[in-house]
């Protein structure tokens, strides 16, 4: 099974590697940046012929071409994995849901939270409160912080089946060490989400797993929807500017 990569930026070039340690067999890679990390593998400036040369196509672009890369690589009926959020739109995951149906083809979203190896803490703890709070990274200025930071929080809360429409979250630059995520509940109790194992090794083997065996993902087309609905319906579109 033959993965082709499409971006290679700063963030992609890890994922790049964590695929190769998961065992992918890589055919190519689209992009420009980091050819000197990977020099046995074939870059190239073609998205379409690196899609072709595929069984499987891994979108790593800038966050506003994920939807179109997505799009071109499912309707060619190629398996799918594409970095978080996986388009800018709800009215575009409908459509990619519609096109991943109908290819009948493996679609996996990079919420890589979700598979942390302490993922269970958060299903031991109670979540009735009304506000959390996420503390974590640097925000990316370029498009609404919710969708490059909270889209995290959001995902793991989807994932474990939580109304994530009964949280507010507040986003927020700080992010002490060893420390993914905090969240604070209304009467200050605190739970921590430590980021422990290797997710981004743990999600690149999970895709290729789900290929092989025919599987749905964990973090796979519907649920990729349910983040995006949240994002636009509560913080606004993708370009939205936010304050905090």
């Amino acid at each position: 099974m033959k993965l082709g990569i499409i971006g290679s930026g700063t963030f992609g070039k890890v994922i790049i590697r964590k695929f190769i340690d998961a065992g992918a067999d890589i055919s190519c890679i689209c992009g420009h940046q980091n050819q000197n990390s990977f020099p046995e593998i074939i870059f190239t400036s073609d998205v379409q012929s690196a899609i072709e040369a595929s069984d499987a196509v891994a979108v790593l672009t800038p966050t506003g071409t994920h939807f179109e890369v997505a799009m071109r690589a499912v309707e060619a009926g190629k398996h799918v994995y594409v970095e978080k959020p996986m388009c800018s739109s709800y009215a575009q995951a409908v459509m990619l849901q519609e096109a991943v149906e109908r290819m009948e083809i493996t679609f996996m979203v990079g919420h890589c939270y979700v598979y942390s190896n302490v993922i269970s803490q958060f299903i031991e703890e109670e979540f009735d409160k009304a506000i959390c709070r996420q503390v974590i990274g640097v925000l990316e200025t370029r498009v609404n912080p919710y969708w490059e930071v909270g889209v995290h929080l959001l995902a793991v809360l989807e994932f474990l089946g939580i109304d994530i429409f009964a949280y507010e979250l507040i986003v927020n630059s700080a992010l002490e060490p060893g420390l993914s995520a905090r969240l604070y509940a209304v009467d200050g109790k605190e739970l921590l989400f430590k980021w422990e194992g290797d997710i981004y090794l743990a999600e690149c083997r999970h895709f290729l797993e789900c290929i092989a065996s025919g599987a749905k993902p964990l973090t796979g087309i519907k649920h990729g929807m349910n983040v995006i609905r949240t994002l636009e319906n509560r913080y606004g579109g993708l370009h939205s500017m936010v304050y905090f």
